[in-house]
């Protein structure tokens, strides 16, 4: 079955203490799902298992090689 889209959102991380980029993606990401709210995504996508659900992530920094 091809993959189609349901949720598109945005997040935005900082790290304004250690300046970590790595740290900001996953900020950004975890704020990004936050704003999601995902009451009945299974019966929507037809997923018998949240674990079957593929989620894509696309992190824009300044400075991609640093985030490890």
């Amino acid at each position: 079955m091809p993959l189609k889209p349901f949720i598109i959102e945005m997040g935005m991380g900082v790290d304004q203490h250690g300046q970590e980029l790595t740290v900001a993606a996953a900020r950004a990401v975890t704020n990004g799902i936050s704003h999601n709210p995902l009451l009945g995504i299974m019966e929507i996508a037809g997923l018998k298992d949240l674990n079957e659900m593929i989620v894509e992530v696309t992190v824009a920094v300044p400075y991609p090689e640093q985030v490890g």
